[in-house]
């Protein structure tokens, strides 16, 4: 029987990067895993917490109250790039431009619960791997509204798993963190189904 790593508690942490001081939480069962940020307009431990012990078994996991680009971007110099960036509802926003602006210090970008504001092209001409993600019980974000999102994102994912609501950090921590995981590892893949990025895909399918 394999011996699963213990994952720690939230801690608190203080992200100093570029004359920049961010405020977060820290959650990390595995030596040297690869970083995992959530970007969260507020950041408490509350809101991350059930996701962050899952996904602390594979990343190290850190959240940030970010409140633009810059924030996120300092966040993931100041922990190792590339990174895989996670965001929900509107932090999508400034999600979308980080990964846009420094293109090589995200290895891949999970958007959940994501409705671009009218009008706002943050998410068009993305390039780097980006997974859409909505329970197909939320009420944040319509089915047409994450297809939308899917086909203007060049490449993307959709996953819309059942049972499942908004806000998934919290309502359905085990499906969001296992696509986060699935998508993470397709991408070391590079299978010919996953490249084609058009169909909508289930990490239990």
């Amino acid at each position: 029987m394999t011996d699963q790593p213990e994952t720690k508690r939230a801690a608190p942490v203080v992200v100093e990067h570029s004359g920049r001081t961010l405020e977060g939480w820290e959650w990390s069962g595995v030596d040297g895993a690869p970083p995992l940020i959530f970007a969260v307009r507020d950041c408490t431990a509350e809101i991350v917490e059930p996701l962050a012990e899952r996904l602390a078994k594979t990343f190290r996991v850190i959240a940030v109250s970010a409140r633009g680009q810059w924030d996120v971007i300092t966040t993931a110099w100041w922990a190792g790039e590339p990174a895989i960036l996670v965001a929900q509802g509107d932090a999508g926003a400034l999600a979308c431009r980080a990964a846009d602006t420094a293109k090589g210090a995200f290895r891949a970008l999970a958007l959940a619960d994501y409705v671009p504001a009218q009008g706002s092209g943050d998410h068009r001409g993305l390039t780097v791997p980006a997974l859409v993600f909505r329970g197909r019980q939320s009420d944040a974000q319509s089915h047409q509204q994450a297809v939308a999102l899917h086909e203007e994102i060049a490449g993307s994912h959709l996953v819309e798993p059942e049972d499942c609501g908004a806000t998934p950090s919290q309502s359905c921590a085990g499906p969001f963190a296992e696509a986060i995981e699935w998508y993470a590892g397709a991408l070391g893949e590079r299978s010919m189904d996953f490249a084609t990025g058009q169909a909508t895909v289930d990490p239990a399918g």
